[in-house]
């Protein structure tokens, strides 16, 4: 009779998590996942998992992984997080609670970091010294630490812990090619799309602005925006004023299982991200589920956006903050059909290269195993 293998438990620490972080985790393996987080982002229903427990308080949580007993942990990344008081109020008990339970029953944990933005310059100079040396400590214990781009690995680095990092997209894994795949036959209208919270950070406001010479030069082009925020009365207010309403759409919020559909009735995805002081694009997880379904995408050099998508091949990047160069960009797609369909076909293949989910989540077991020398049974 052939023995039954006893999975690994990995507790995976979050102060707050989502659905394409949550969902891919079922393609592991050797892992028994039980995942603890504080709350949740809209797009996240904690019912349709199982293995997700939710936590109160640093104190709630080292109680929890107590009774969990796991075999390894998967804590926060220690620039995680903002306040008004620059340091992260509410992410450093979390940090300390991972740290805390892993010292005293010397259960090994690592970490991933997307934080782009150097300390002193997201948290202010002092905050950011204070930040930088808590990452430290955090850091010198840690088994192993991914970096998912080259602004948080020249954070990793600033913590001496070289021998220690690599990259990998944990954490972030990539999109099904099951589930975002290119529509099945090709748009002759001209749907533009734009996903995300309707704030500063996500330049928004650049493409209703751009919208405007857009219109003028390709009367027929349509704007879709798909999320919800501050700023949506502005933006209808503004779309009115430049007299473009006819040709924008706000449709609110999508949940999660409505979105692979939403990008397969787009023709190009447009995300002009700025950076702020202390916030900046680390991956852009839109670009990789509209690149995955064939999209091509327009986007801008911001933050670690030019690491994911390949100008003039998956996309076309302009400069952020820019809607003159963002509204030439559009005009470019929707008038040259053929650019649009091999841009359209390499983002599918690049995307199924690098952000296959399933392939990435495989791969990347198999890494933690090897690195924390764990063996199932």
């Amino acid at each position: 009779m052939k023995a039954i293998r006893k999975k690994l438990k990995l507790a995976i620490v979050s102060e707050k998590t989502r659905h394409h972080f949550q969902a891919p985790l079922s393609y592991l393996k050797h892992f028994e996942i039980i995942h603890f987080y504080k709350s949740v982002f809209s797009d996240m229903n904690p019912s349709g998992f199982t293995g997700i427990i939710r936590y109160k308080n640093a104190g709630d949580l080292i109680e929890k992984l107590s009774k969990t007993k796991p075999d390894l942990v998967q804590g926060l990344e220690p620039y995680y997080g903002y306040s008004r008081l620059r340091i992260p109020v509410k992410v450093l008990p979390i940090l300390w609670a991972t740290y805390r339970f892993c010292r005293k029953t010397k259960t090994p944990y690592f970490f991933h970091v997307l934080e782009n933005i150097e300390p002193t310059k997201k948290y202010g100079f002092f905050a950011g010294l204070i930040m930088r040396k808590i990452a430290r400590i955090y850091a010198k214990d840690a088994k192993f630490i991914f970096y998912l781009n080259e602004g948080a690995k020249k954070n990793l680095l600033e913590l001496g812990v070289k021998d220690k990092i690599s990259f990998a997209l944990w954490g972030v894994w990539g999109a099904d090619k099951d589930i975002f795949f290119p529509a099945k036959t090709k748009r002759e209208d001209l749907k533009l799309l734009f996903v995300g919270r309707l704030i500063a950070m996500k330049g928004v406001e650049d493409l209703v602005e751009a919208m405007k010479a857009v219109v003028k030069e390709v009367p027929r082009a349509e704007l879709t925006i798909v999320g919800t925020g501050p700023l949506k009365k502005i933006l209808f207010e503004r779309a009115k004023q430049l007299k473009i309403e006819k040709n924008i759409k706000f449709a609110g919020e999508a949940a999660s299982s409505g979105m692979p559909a939403i990008y397969r009735r787009a023709t190009v995805l447009i995300s002009p991200s700025r950076s702020l002081r202390y916030s900046s694009e680390q991956v852009g997880m839109v670009n990789i589920e509209a690149m995955m379904s064939g999209l091509p995408v327009i986007s801008t050099r911001s933050g670690s956006i030019g690491e994911f998508v390949e100008d003039g091949r998956s996309g076309i990047l302009v400069p952020e903050g820019n809607p003159e160069e963002l509204a030439g960009a559009i005009i470019k797609i929707c008038k040259n059909k053929s650019l649009r369909e091999k841009l359209s076909e390499n983002a599918r293949i690049s995307a199924l290269e690098k952000y296959d989910a399933r392939k990435n989540v495989e791969l990347l077991e198999e890494t933690v195993l090897a690195k924390s020398v764990l063996r199932y049974n």
